[in-house]
């Protein structure tokens, strides 16, 4: 078996470390797959991988204008690789290699599968109707299908994986330990999408019932210098702390409670998997993913989008019951070892590429 998957444009680290991961483990299953990529990305010198031509992202009016000419090309460069490297399957990890690549491998005869989806813009739905029927999705989760209007016909559901090891904090990291301290945690990009201002905003609401709490944000990005203005315009510079991106799956153990508050369901949910892991018990936005993970009062509590008053309700109704939170906490483990192990997630992919 020789999957072949092709990244024509930029993607996040993350996803280069799934997939860097994915083929490691297909390989000790004798399954060797080549992975195309954009020049930009990075692929470690034990994967098989080769430099793509790099191709402009399906994005503008300019790219439609010039749709049969690009699908002409692809065709073209498909065949190529074709002769080159012999796949039997093909892996599209881009919005743009999957608008672009799919029907051409339609005509060759290969099957195709897509990694990664994100709805397209708006000029480009059309397409992206028509291919999605010709390819195979691979989702993280099942509300994904409703989300991307995906035929559950042409849908694999894999769930990411994580591990269950906990290493220590460096001793400086670590938060002060009153012995009454309550110490909530959240991690994630800071990003608007992330939803961490509510966070934050939930927890003057909670000092008035819990006045010794901690919260500790683990997380970069965009938001960081407008999250930390928050902080410091609600006084809250004692109690809440930005600790920068490190050591993030090794802050987990340390957490009382963990939030994942996102606007919506298209963000990355593995802080929220590796806080269960932990054994934290939950408190994050009723999405439809999160609810795919999370049975209500279970492994944790839902609360709506957006509203620091639930979410700080939830903070000091799981306060004052540590039976829940023991319970809780409990039971987000054993989902995780249950439904996200490792060896679930190397066994559905070998069961997909060992049928080709």
């Amino acid at each position: 078996m020789t999957p072949l998957i092709i990244i024509s444009t930029k993607i996040p680290q993350e996803k280069i470390s799934y997939l860097s991961f994915l083929t490691k483990k297909l390989t000790e299953s004798d399954i060797y797959i080549t992975i195309l990529h954009h020049p930009a990305l990075t692929f470690s010198k034990k994967i098989k991988h080769a430099n793509l031509l790099q191709l402009a992202t399906i994005s503008s009016v300019f790219s439609f204008l010039f749709l049969p000419f690009l699908l002409l090309i692809q065709t073209i460069r498909l065949a190529r690789y074709i002769f080159v490297y012999k796949p039997t399957t093909l892996l599209l990890a881009t919005t743009t290699d999957q608008l672009l690549f799919t029907l051409p491998a339609k005509l060759f005869r290969i099957p195709t599968y897509w990694i990664f989806p994100q709805t397209p813009p708006r000029i480009f739905l059309w397409l992206w109707n028509i291919t999605s029927n010709h390819a195979t999705t691979i989702l993280d989760f099942p509300s994904l299908a409703q989300i991307f209007h995906l035929s559950t016909k042409k849908i694999i559901i894999i769930p990411p994986f994580i591990s269950s090891k906990q290493q220590e904090l460096p001793v400086h990291s670590l938060p002060h330990t009153k012995q009454q301290r309550f110490i909530l945690g959240t991690a994630g990009p800071l990003t608007l999408e992330s939803g961490i201002e509510y966070i934050i905003k939930a927890i003057p609401l909670a000092r008035e019932i819990l006045p010794d709490i901690q919260l500790i944000v683990v997380g970069d990005g965009p938001e960081k210098r407008n999250l930390s203005w928050l902080i410091s315009q609600l006084g809250l510079k004692e109690h809440i702390r930005l600790v920068g991106d490190h050591h993030r799956e090794k802050w987990m153990k340390h957490f009382n409670l963990f939030l994942f508050t996102p606007t919506h369901s298209l963000v990355s949910h593995t802080p929220l998997l590796e806080a269960m892991s932990a054994g934290c018990p939950v408190i994050a936005t009723d999405l439809p993913t999160t609810r795919d993970i999370i049975t209500p009062s279970k492994q944790g509590i839902l609360v709506p989008s957006m509203n620091s008053e639930m979410i700080a309700q939830g903070m000091i109704n799981l306060f004052n019951h540590p039976d829940w939170r023991k319970t809780m906490g409990g039971l987000a483990r054993k989902k995780i070892q249950d439904q996200f192990s490792l060896e679930k997630f190397t066994q559905s992919f070998v069961h997909i590429f060992s049928q080709m």
